[in-house]
Parts: C-alpha cells; sequence; structure tokens
C-alpha cells in the first residue's frame, strides 16, 4: 500500500520565498509597522527669510517653479517684465488660508506648474497666456502667521519664455 500511495503523489513545488503572496504579506507588515510608529513624519516647515532660499524654473510649455531648501511659501506671482504694473501679474497663486484664521499663512510647496494650482491653493489672477520671447519674473513670498500676514521672505528668480532646456 505504501508503493501505491508514493506513485499517487503530485511532486511538490518549489517553494519560492519572494512569491506574489510572500512579496504582498512583506508589504503589509512594513505599512502596518510605519502606522504603529511612534514617529510622525516630518512637514516641511514655513520658509524662512534670507539668501538661502532660491528659485529655479525648469523648460517648458508650461514652466515648473522649484524651490530651495524645500518649505513652505505662501504666495507664488509671476510678473512680466516690461508689462505695465496696472495690468497686474501674469499668475498669482496663495495658500488658501492665507489671511484668514483658519489655517496656516504659508502652505505651498515645490513643485508648481504654471497654470496648476495645487491642492490647498487659490487664484487671485488666472494664469494668462505666457508670450515667446518674453521676460518673467517668478517671485516667492513668505508670510507671518496670522490674518495681516506681514512679509517675512522673498525670492525672485527671472527667466525667458520658453526657453530651451539644458
Amino acid at each position: 500500500m505504501d508503493r501505491v500511495s508514493a506513485e499517487r503523489e503530485e511532486p511538490r513545488r518549489p517553494v519560492r520565498p519572494w512569491s506574489r503572496a510572500g512579496r504582498g504579506a512583506v508589504a503589509l507588515a512594513a505599512i502596518f509597522a510605519a502606522a504603529c510608529s511612534d514617529e510622525a513624519p516630518t512637514e516641511p516647515e514655513a520658509c524662512t527669510s534670507g539668501p538661502e532660499l532660491s528659485v529655479a524654473v525648469t523648460a517648458g510649455i508650461a514652466p515648473v517653479f522649484s524651490w530651495s531648501p524645500r518649505c513652505r511659501v505662501s504666495e507664488l506671482i509671476v510678473e512680466g517684465v516690461g508689462i505695465p504694473t496696472a495690468s497686474g501679474p501674469q499668475w498669482d497663486v496663495v495658500t488658501a488660508t492665507f489671511g484668514t484664521a483658519e489655517g496656516p499663512a504659508n502652505g505651498l510647496l515645490p513643485p508648481i506648474t504654471y497654470g496648476s494650482a495645487p491642492d490647498g491653493a487659490r487664484e487671485p489672477t488666472p494664469a494668462a497666456q505666457l508670450l515667446p520671447g518674453r521676460d518673467y519674473i517668478v517671485r516667492l513670498a513668505v508670510r507671518s502667521e496670522g490674518l495681516s500676514g506681514s512679509l517675512v521672505g522673498s525670492a525672485t528668480v527671472r527667466f525667458t519664455y520658453p526657453f530651451p532646456p539644458d
């Protein structure tokens, strides 16, 4: 009888330690470990005033604005060089809670794409069409908390639209 049962056994498949189920179990364990961790993820703080804040513009049909260090600002303004200031900025995006008692004055994080307000932001001035060959300035503003929102820091950079990628 032993011989009959041995012939009917199906061959065992080799155990693969990183099978789909194994990878899923490891990923699930990592998620639970992170969720149960005592350490909260660190959120970027509001930017500080001073020369350490620098702005960069990435080439493209819709320029992308970023800055370092990665910190929160209250406002990003794009202005045309040589365009009368009476016409206002080309685009203005601010933290949605700026100037209110409801939340932080500084809430915008990089990167931000021209004409696309990030979550938690509003556009006092919707994006205007940028003109080829024209110079623009992007300005970041860092404000104090509270209703007055005094300017405590800023950074600017000038760019020509569109410009070829490096």
